[in-house]
């Protein structure tokens, strides 16, 4: 036979190429045609699929080979399309989400977001494309080796864990009040119980710090709430140093002076001392992160200062200083034996801990709601109470 079918090519792209096995759809995709030479299934002639093997993937790196078949024909870079037929391979053949598999709208949602944190991670201009450069030094190829190897889709925590995806959506979803996909400045505002300022969100909204994907104006789509929740959650990654900075560069000038710091500091005042919390004054607060993150020049923090090695990890310290005060308070009054009990676990990022920490209470919450329905309808409850509950699971994401 001188074509290859869906089957035949996962091996060849598997034993030949080195590129995932359920990479053969975006193959076909790109060499075939449905149907083609009578057969009832998509195929590739093996002719066109040498043809593409000594002209793009030959000589290619592992990122070159891997964008090679990601882009479109005669295209420069990979956008964000061109995942998509990838993501709906892995959908259909990964032992590890066999259970979306009925649920088209819940698969467009995690499809989505394994997107859009690649191109979070990888995406380092924001430009909306991907380059065989931003492929070859990022740790996508090893994470798609291990899902493409691994029937447990939750090890591969950097772009494709359903966990995570499961926690991001659901983040997205209690904001959401509408449903409709988009929030507002008063919906973020509720993020992680009010920890945000008003002057950090307003900031946000100006999309400086970053553009949102969503068309509606003064609204945050679900792609543009992914960026946000990653950047939030963990404060010491590239991507997430330069999206807080560019929020309090509110010159746009590349230094954060403290005429900004203080801008954004005083509604933390105004809040603390609502609450009855004890603050602490500016003056102080400047003499701290100044101590602390050892600027090039006194107190003029430029992104340079942040990137550093030994400051990077004060970066959460510096921003939530300035805009969460939930995170701010929590470090100022945290306890020195969780803190080393935290530096004796096994080392996870910022992201990671957060991630784990969020599914847990969330598997917890939906398994004591289940009890307690099951508890209502053995003592009598009627058949509308389980949609009712709580919410119910009638509104539930999942």
């Amino acid at each position: 036979d001188d074509r290859l079918g869906v089957d035949q090519l996962r091996d060849v792209a598997a034993r030949v190429a080195g590129l995932p096995r359920f990479f053969a759809g975006k193959l076909i995709e790109r060499l075939g045609q449905p149907g083609a030479g009578g057969a009832p299934e998509p195929t590739v002639a093996k002719a066109d699929f040498v043809r593409f093997w000594e002209t793009e993937l030959k000589d290619a790196s592992a990122g070159g080979r891997v964008f090679a078949a990601l882009k479109r024909a005669g295209a420069a870079h990979v956008v964000p399309g061109d995942w998509h037929g990838v993501m709906q391979e892995l959908l259909e053949t990964h032992a590890g989400l066999d259970f979306l598999r009925d649920t088209t709208e819940f698969q467009a949602r995690y499809v989505e977001t394994v997107i859009a944190r690649i191109f979070y991670t990888l995406d380092r201009r924001n430009l909306g494309r991907l380059g065989p450069r931003d492929i070859e030094r990022s740790e996508l190829l090893a994470a798609l080796k291990l899902v493409d190897t691994d029937d447990d889709i939750n090890k591969e925590s950097q772009f494709f864990s359903y966990e995570h995806f499961y926690v991001l959506y659901c983040k997205f979803w209690e904001l959401d009040t509408d449903h409709d996909l988009e929030i507002n400045r008063d919906e973020l505002l509720r993020y992680g119980n009010h920890a945000l300022t008003r002057r950090m969100v307003d900031r946000i909204f100006t999309q400086e710090p970053h553009k949102f994907q969503c068309a509606t104006p003064n609204r945050m789509g679900y792609t543009d709430f992914v960026h946000f929740c990653l950047s939030e959650e963990d404060k010491t990654t590239d991507t997430s140093i330069e999206f807080w900075f560019r929020c309090c560069n509110l010159d746009n000038d590349g230094v954060i002076t403290v005429f900004e710091m203080e801008h954004f500091y005083r509604e933390q005042l105004y809040r603390m001392h609502c609450l009855n919390v004890e603050a602490v004054s500016i003056a102080d607060l400047l003499c701290q992160l100044n101590d602390m993150m050892h600027p090039a020049r006194d107190r003029h923090f430029t992104l340079a200062d942040f990137k550093k090695m030994a400051s990077r990890p004060m970066a959460s310290h510096f921003f939530n200083a300035l805009c969460n005060l939930n995170k701010f308070v929590a470090h100022e009054t945290r306890d020195p034996h969780s803190i080393r009990l935290q530096r004796q676990a096994p080392p996870m990022s910022d992201w990671e801990r957060f991630a784990q920490m969020e599914y847990v209470r969330m598997a917890n919450e939906e398994e004591a709601e289940a009890q307690a329905l099951e508890a209502e309808d053995f003592g009598g409850g009627d058949a509308g109470g389980h949609a009712n509950i709580g919410g119910g699971a009638a509104e539930a994401p999942f």
